[in-house]
């Protein structure tokens, strides 16, 4: 019966994640794409043709911005500027791809396959550190997979925007490989701090170009954590400015990285004009963070999410040093819900 019950375990543990993949691929041909996914995809033409997303396309405009045009769109170039072109340059291979599609469900399904896969990868990834951290005392990770795949399977919004032609799924990957790297880098401590530099850095840079206020909120909440680790530790200050520089390098190297490409997209610029639909800049923070609340406790995990910190905010009392797997899960809990709660706030 022991043999029997981890073999049963192994076996649930597939069928939700089965079911989960298939909420994710099944019937990617329809519905055909809806307005964001073809503004992509046409954008994704214009790469291809012109090696940029263009505004002005023969007598057409193509241009999806609540923005006037002269901040949302580059003049000389005629190029798009109303959103980052990560998701358009990994459209262009696929736009590509479906042009050998036999008809209009075929062509769709082209399209948003590759996009499936990346978000559907990065849901693995980010599954994967998860797992990575979960403490044998815990049990077996089929029960950290069990749990995850049932999460996966509840998050509706999840399974849809996986399924889009958008920077969505995309965003998802980059994700998972950032986390990826920084467990294999500060919790295993098999990647050199040079390599986790080079790896980390581009992917931060393909996170900032494909949506800038996730790559915002994971600097920040990287830096605050860094900064915080900095502050507990207790070998001499020298020595501590030296570590803080080490682990910010890739972070450092990214924002550098960027840089001429928020002044390029006019951000600043972008970011007072939305700010200027509200009465003011406190009303629009305010109204974008209620927003926000409402979505995540009617449609996600916020709910449980909060009662889970406060439950281990008080475990957290009863675990001490010789027990280092359970203090970095505690760890790495902490970590995720500071990034959600940033990304909540730099997104308002």
């Amino acid at each position: 019966m022991r043999a029997a019950r981890p073999r049963a375990l192994y076996a649930l543990v597939f069928a939700v994640h089965a079911a989960f993949a298939a909420s994710v691929f099944a019937r990617l041909g329809a519905p055909l794409l809806w307005e964001d996914e073809a503004e992509t995809a046409i954008h994704g033409r214009s790469v291809l043709e012109y090696g940029v997303p263009k505004v002005h396309v023969g007598r057409n405009i193509v241009y999806g911005a609540p923005l006037p045009l002269s901040l949302g769109a580059d003049e000389k170039l005629d190029a798009y500027l109303g959103s980052p072109w990560g998701q358009y340059l990994f459209a262009a291979p696929a736009v590509a791809w479906s042009d050998g599609g036999r008809d209009l469900a075929a062509r769709t399904w082209r399209m948003r396959v590759p996009f499936a896969l990346a978000g559907w990868l990065g849901v693995l990834l980010v599954g994967a550190v998860g797992a990575s951290l979960w403490p044998a005392a815990a049990g077996s990770r089929a029960v950290f997979w069990l749990g995850f795949g049932v999460c996966l399977l509840l998050s509706v919004s999840l399974q849809l925007h996986l399924r889009e032609v958008r920077y969505y799924p995309l965003v998802v990957l980059a994700l998972g490989a950032a986390a990826r790297l920084e467990l294999r880098h500060h919790a295993r401590g098999d990647l050199p701090q040079l390599r986790h530099a080079l790896l980390l850095a581009p992917v931060l840079f393909v996170l900032f170009n494909l949506f800038y206020p996730a790559f915002t909120a994971v600097v920040v909440a990287a830096a605050a954590a860094l900064a915080l680790a900095a502050a507990r530790d207790r070998a001499p200050l020298r020595d501590r400015a030296i570590v803080l520089a080490r682990s910010a390098a890739p972070y450092a190297l990214a924002c550098a990285a960027a840089l001429p490409i928020a002044v390029l997209f006019g951000l600043p610029a972008q970011s007072r004009h939305f700010f200027a639909t509200f009465d003011s800049p406190l009303s629009a923070f305010s109204h974008q963070l209620a927003s926000g609340a409402l979505y995540l406790l009617r449609y996600e995990f916020a709910a449980p999410v909060l009662v889970g910190a406060a439950a281990l905010a008080l475990a957290r009392r009863r675990v001490g040093p010789d027990a280092p797997e359970l203090c970095a899960a505690l760890t790495a809990c902490d970590l995720v819900v500071a990034l959600a709660a940033i990304w909540w706030m730099t997104i308002a």
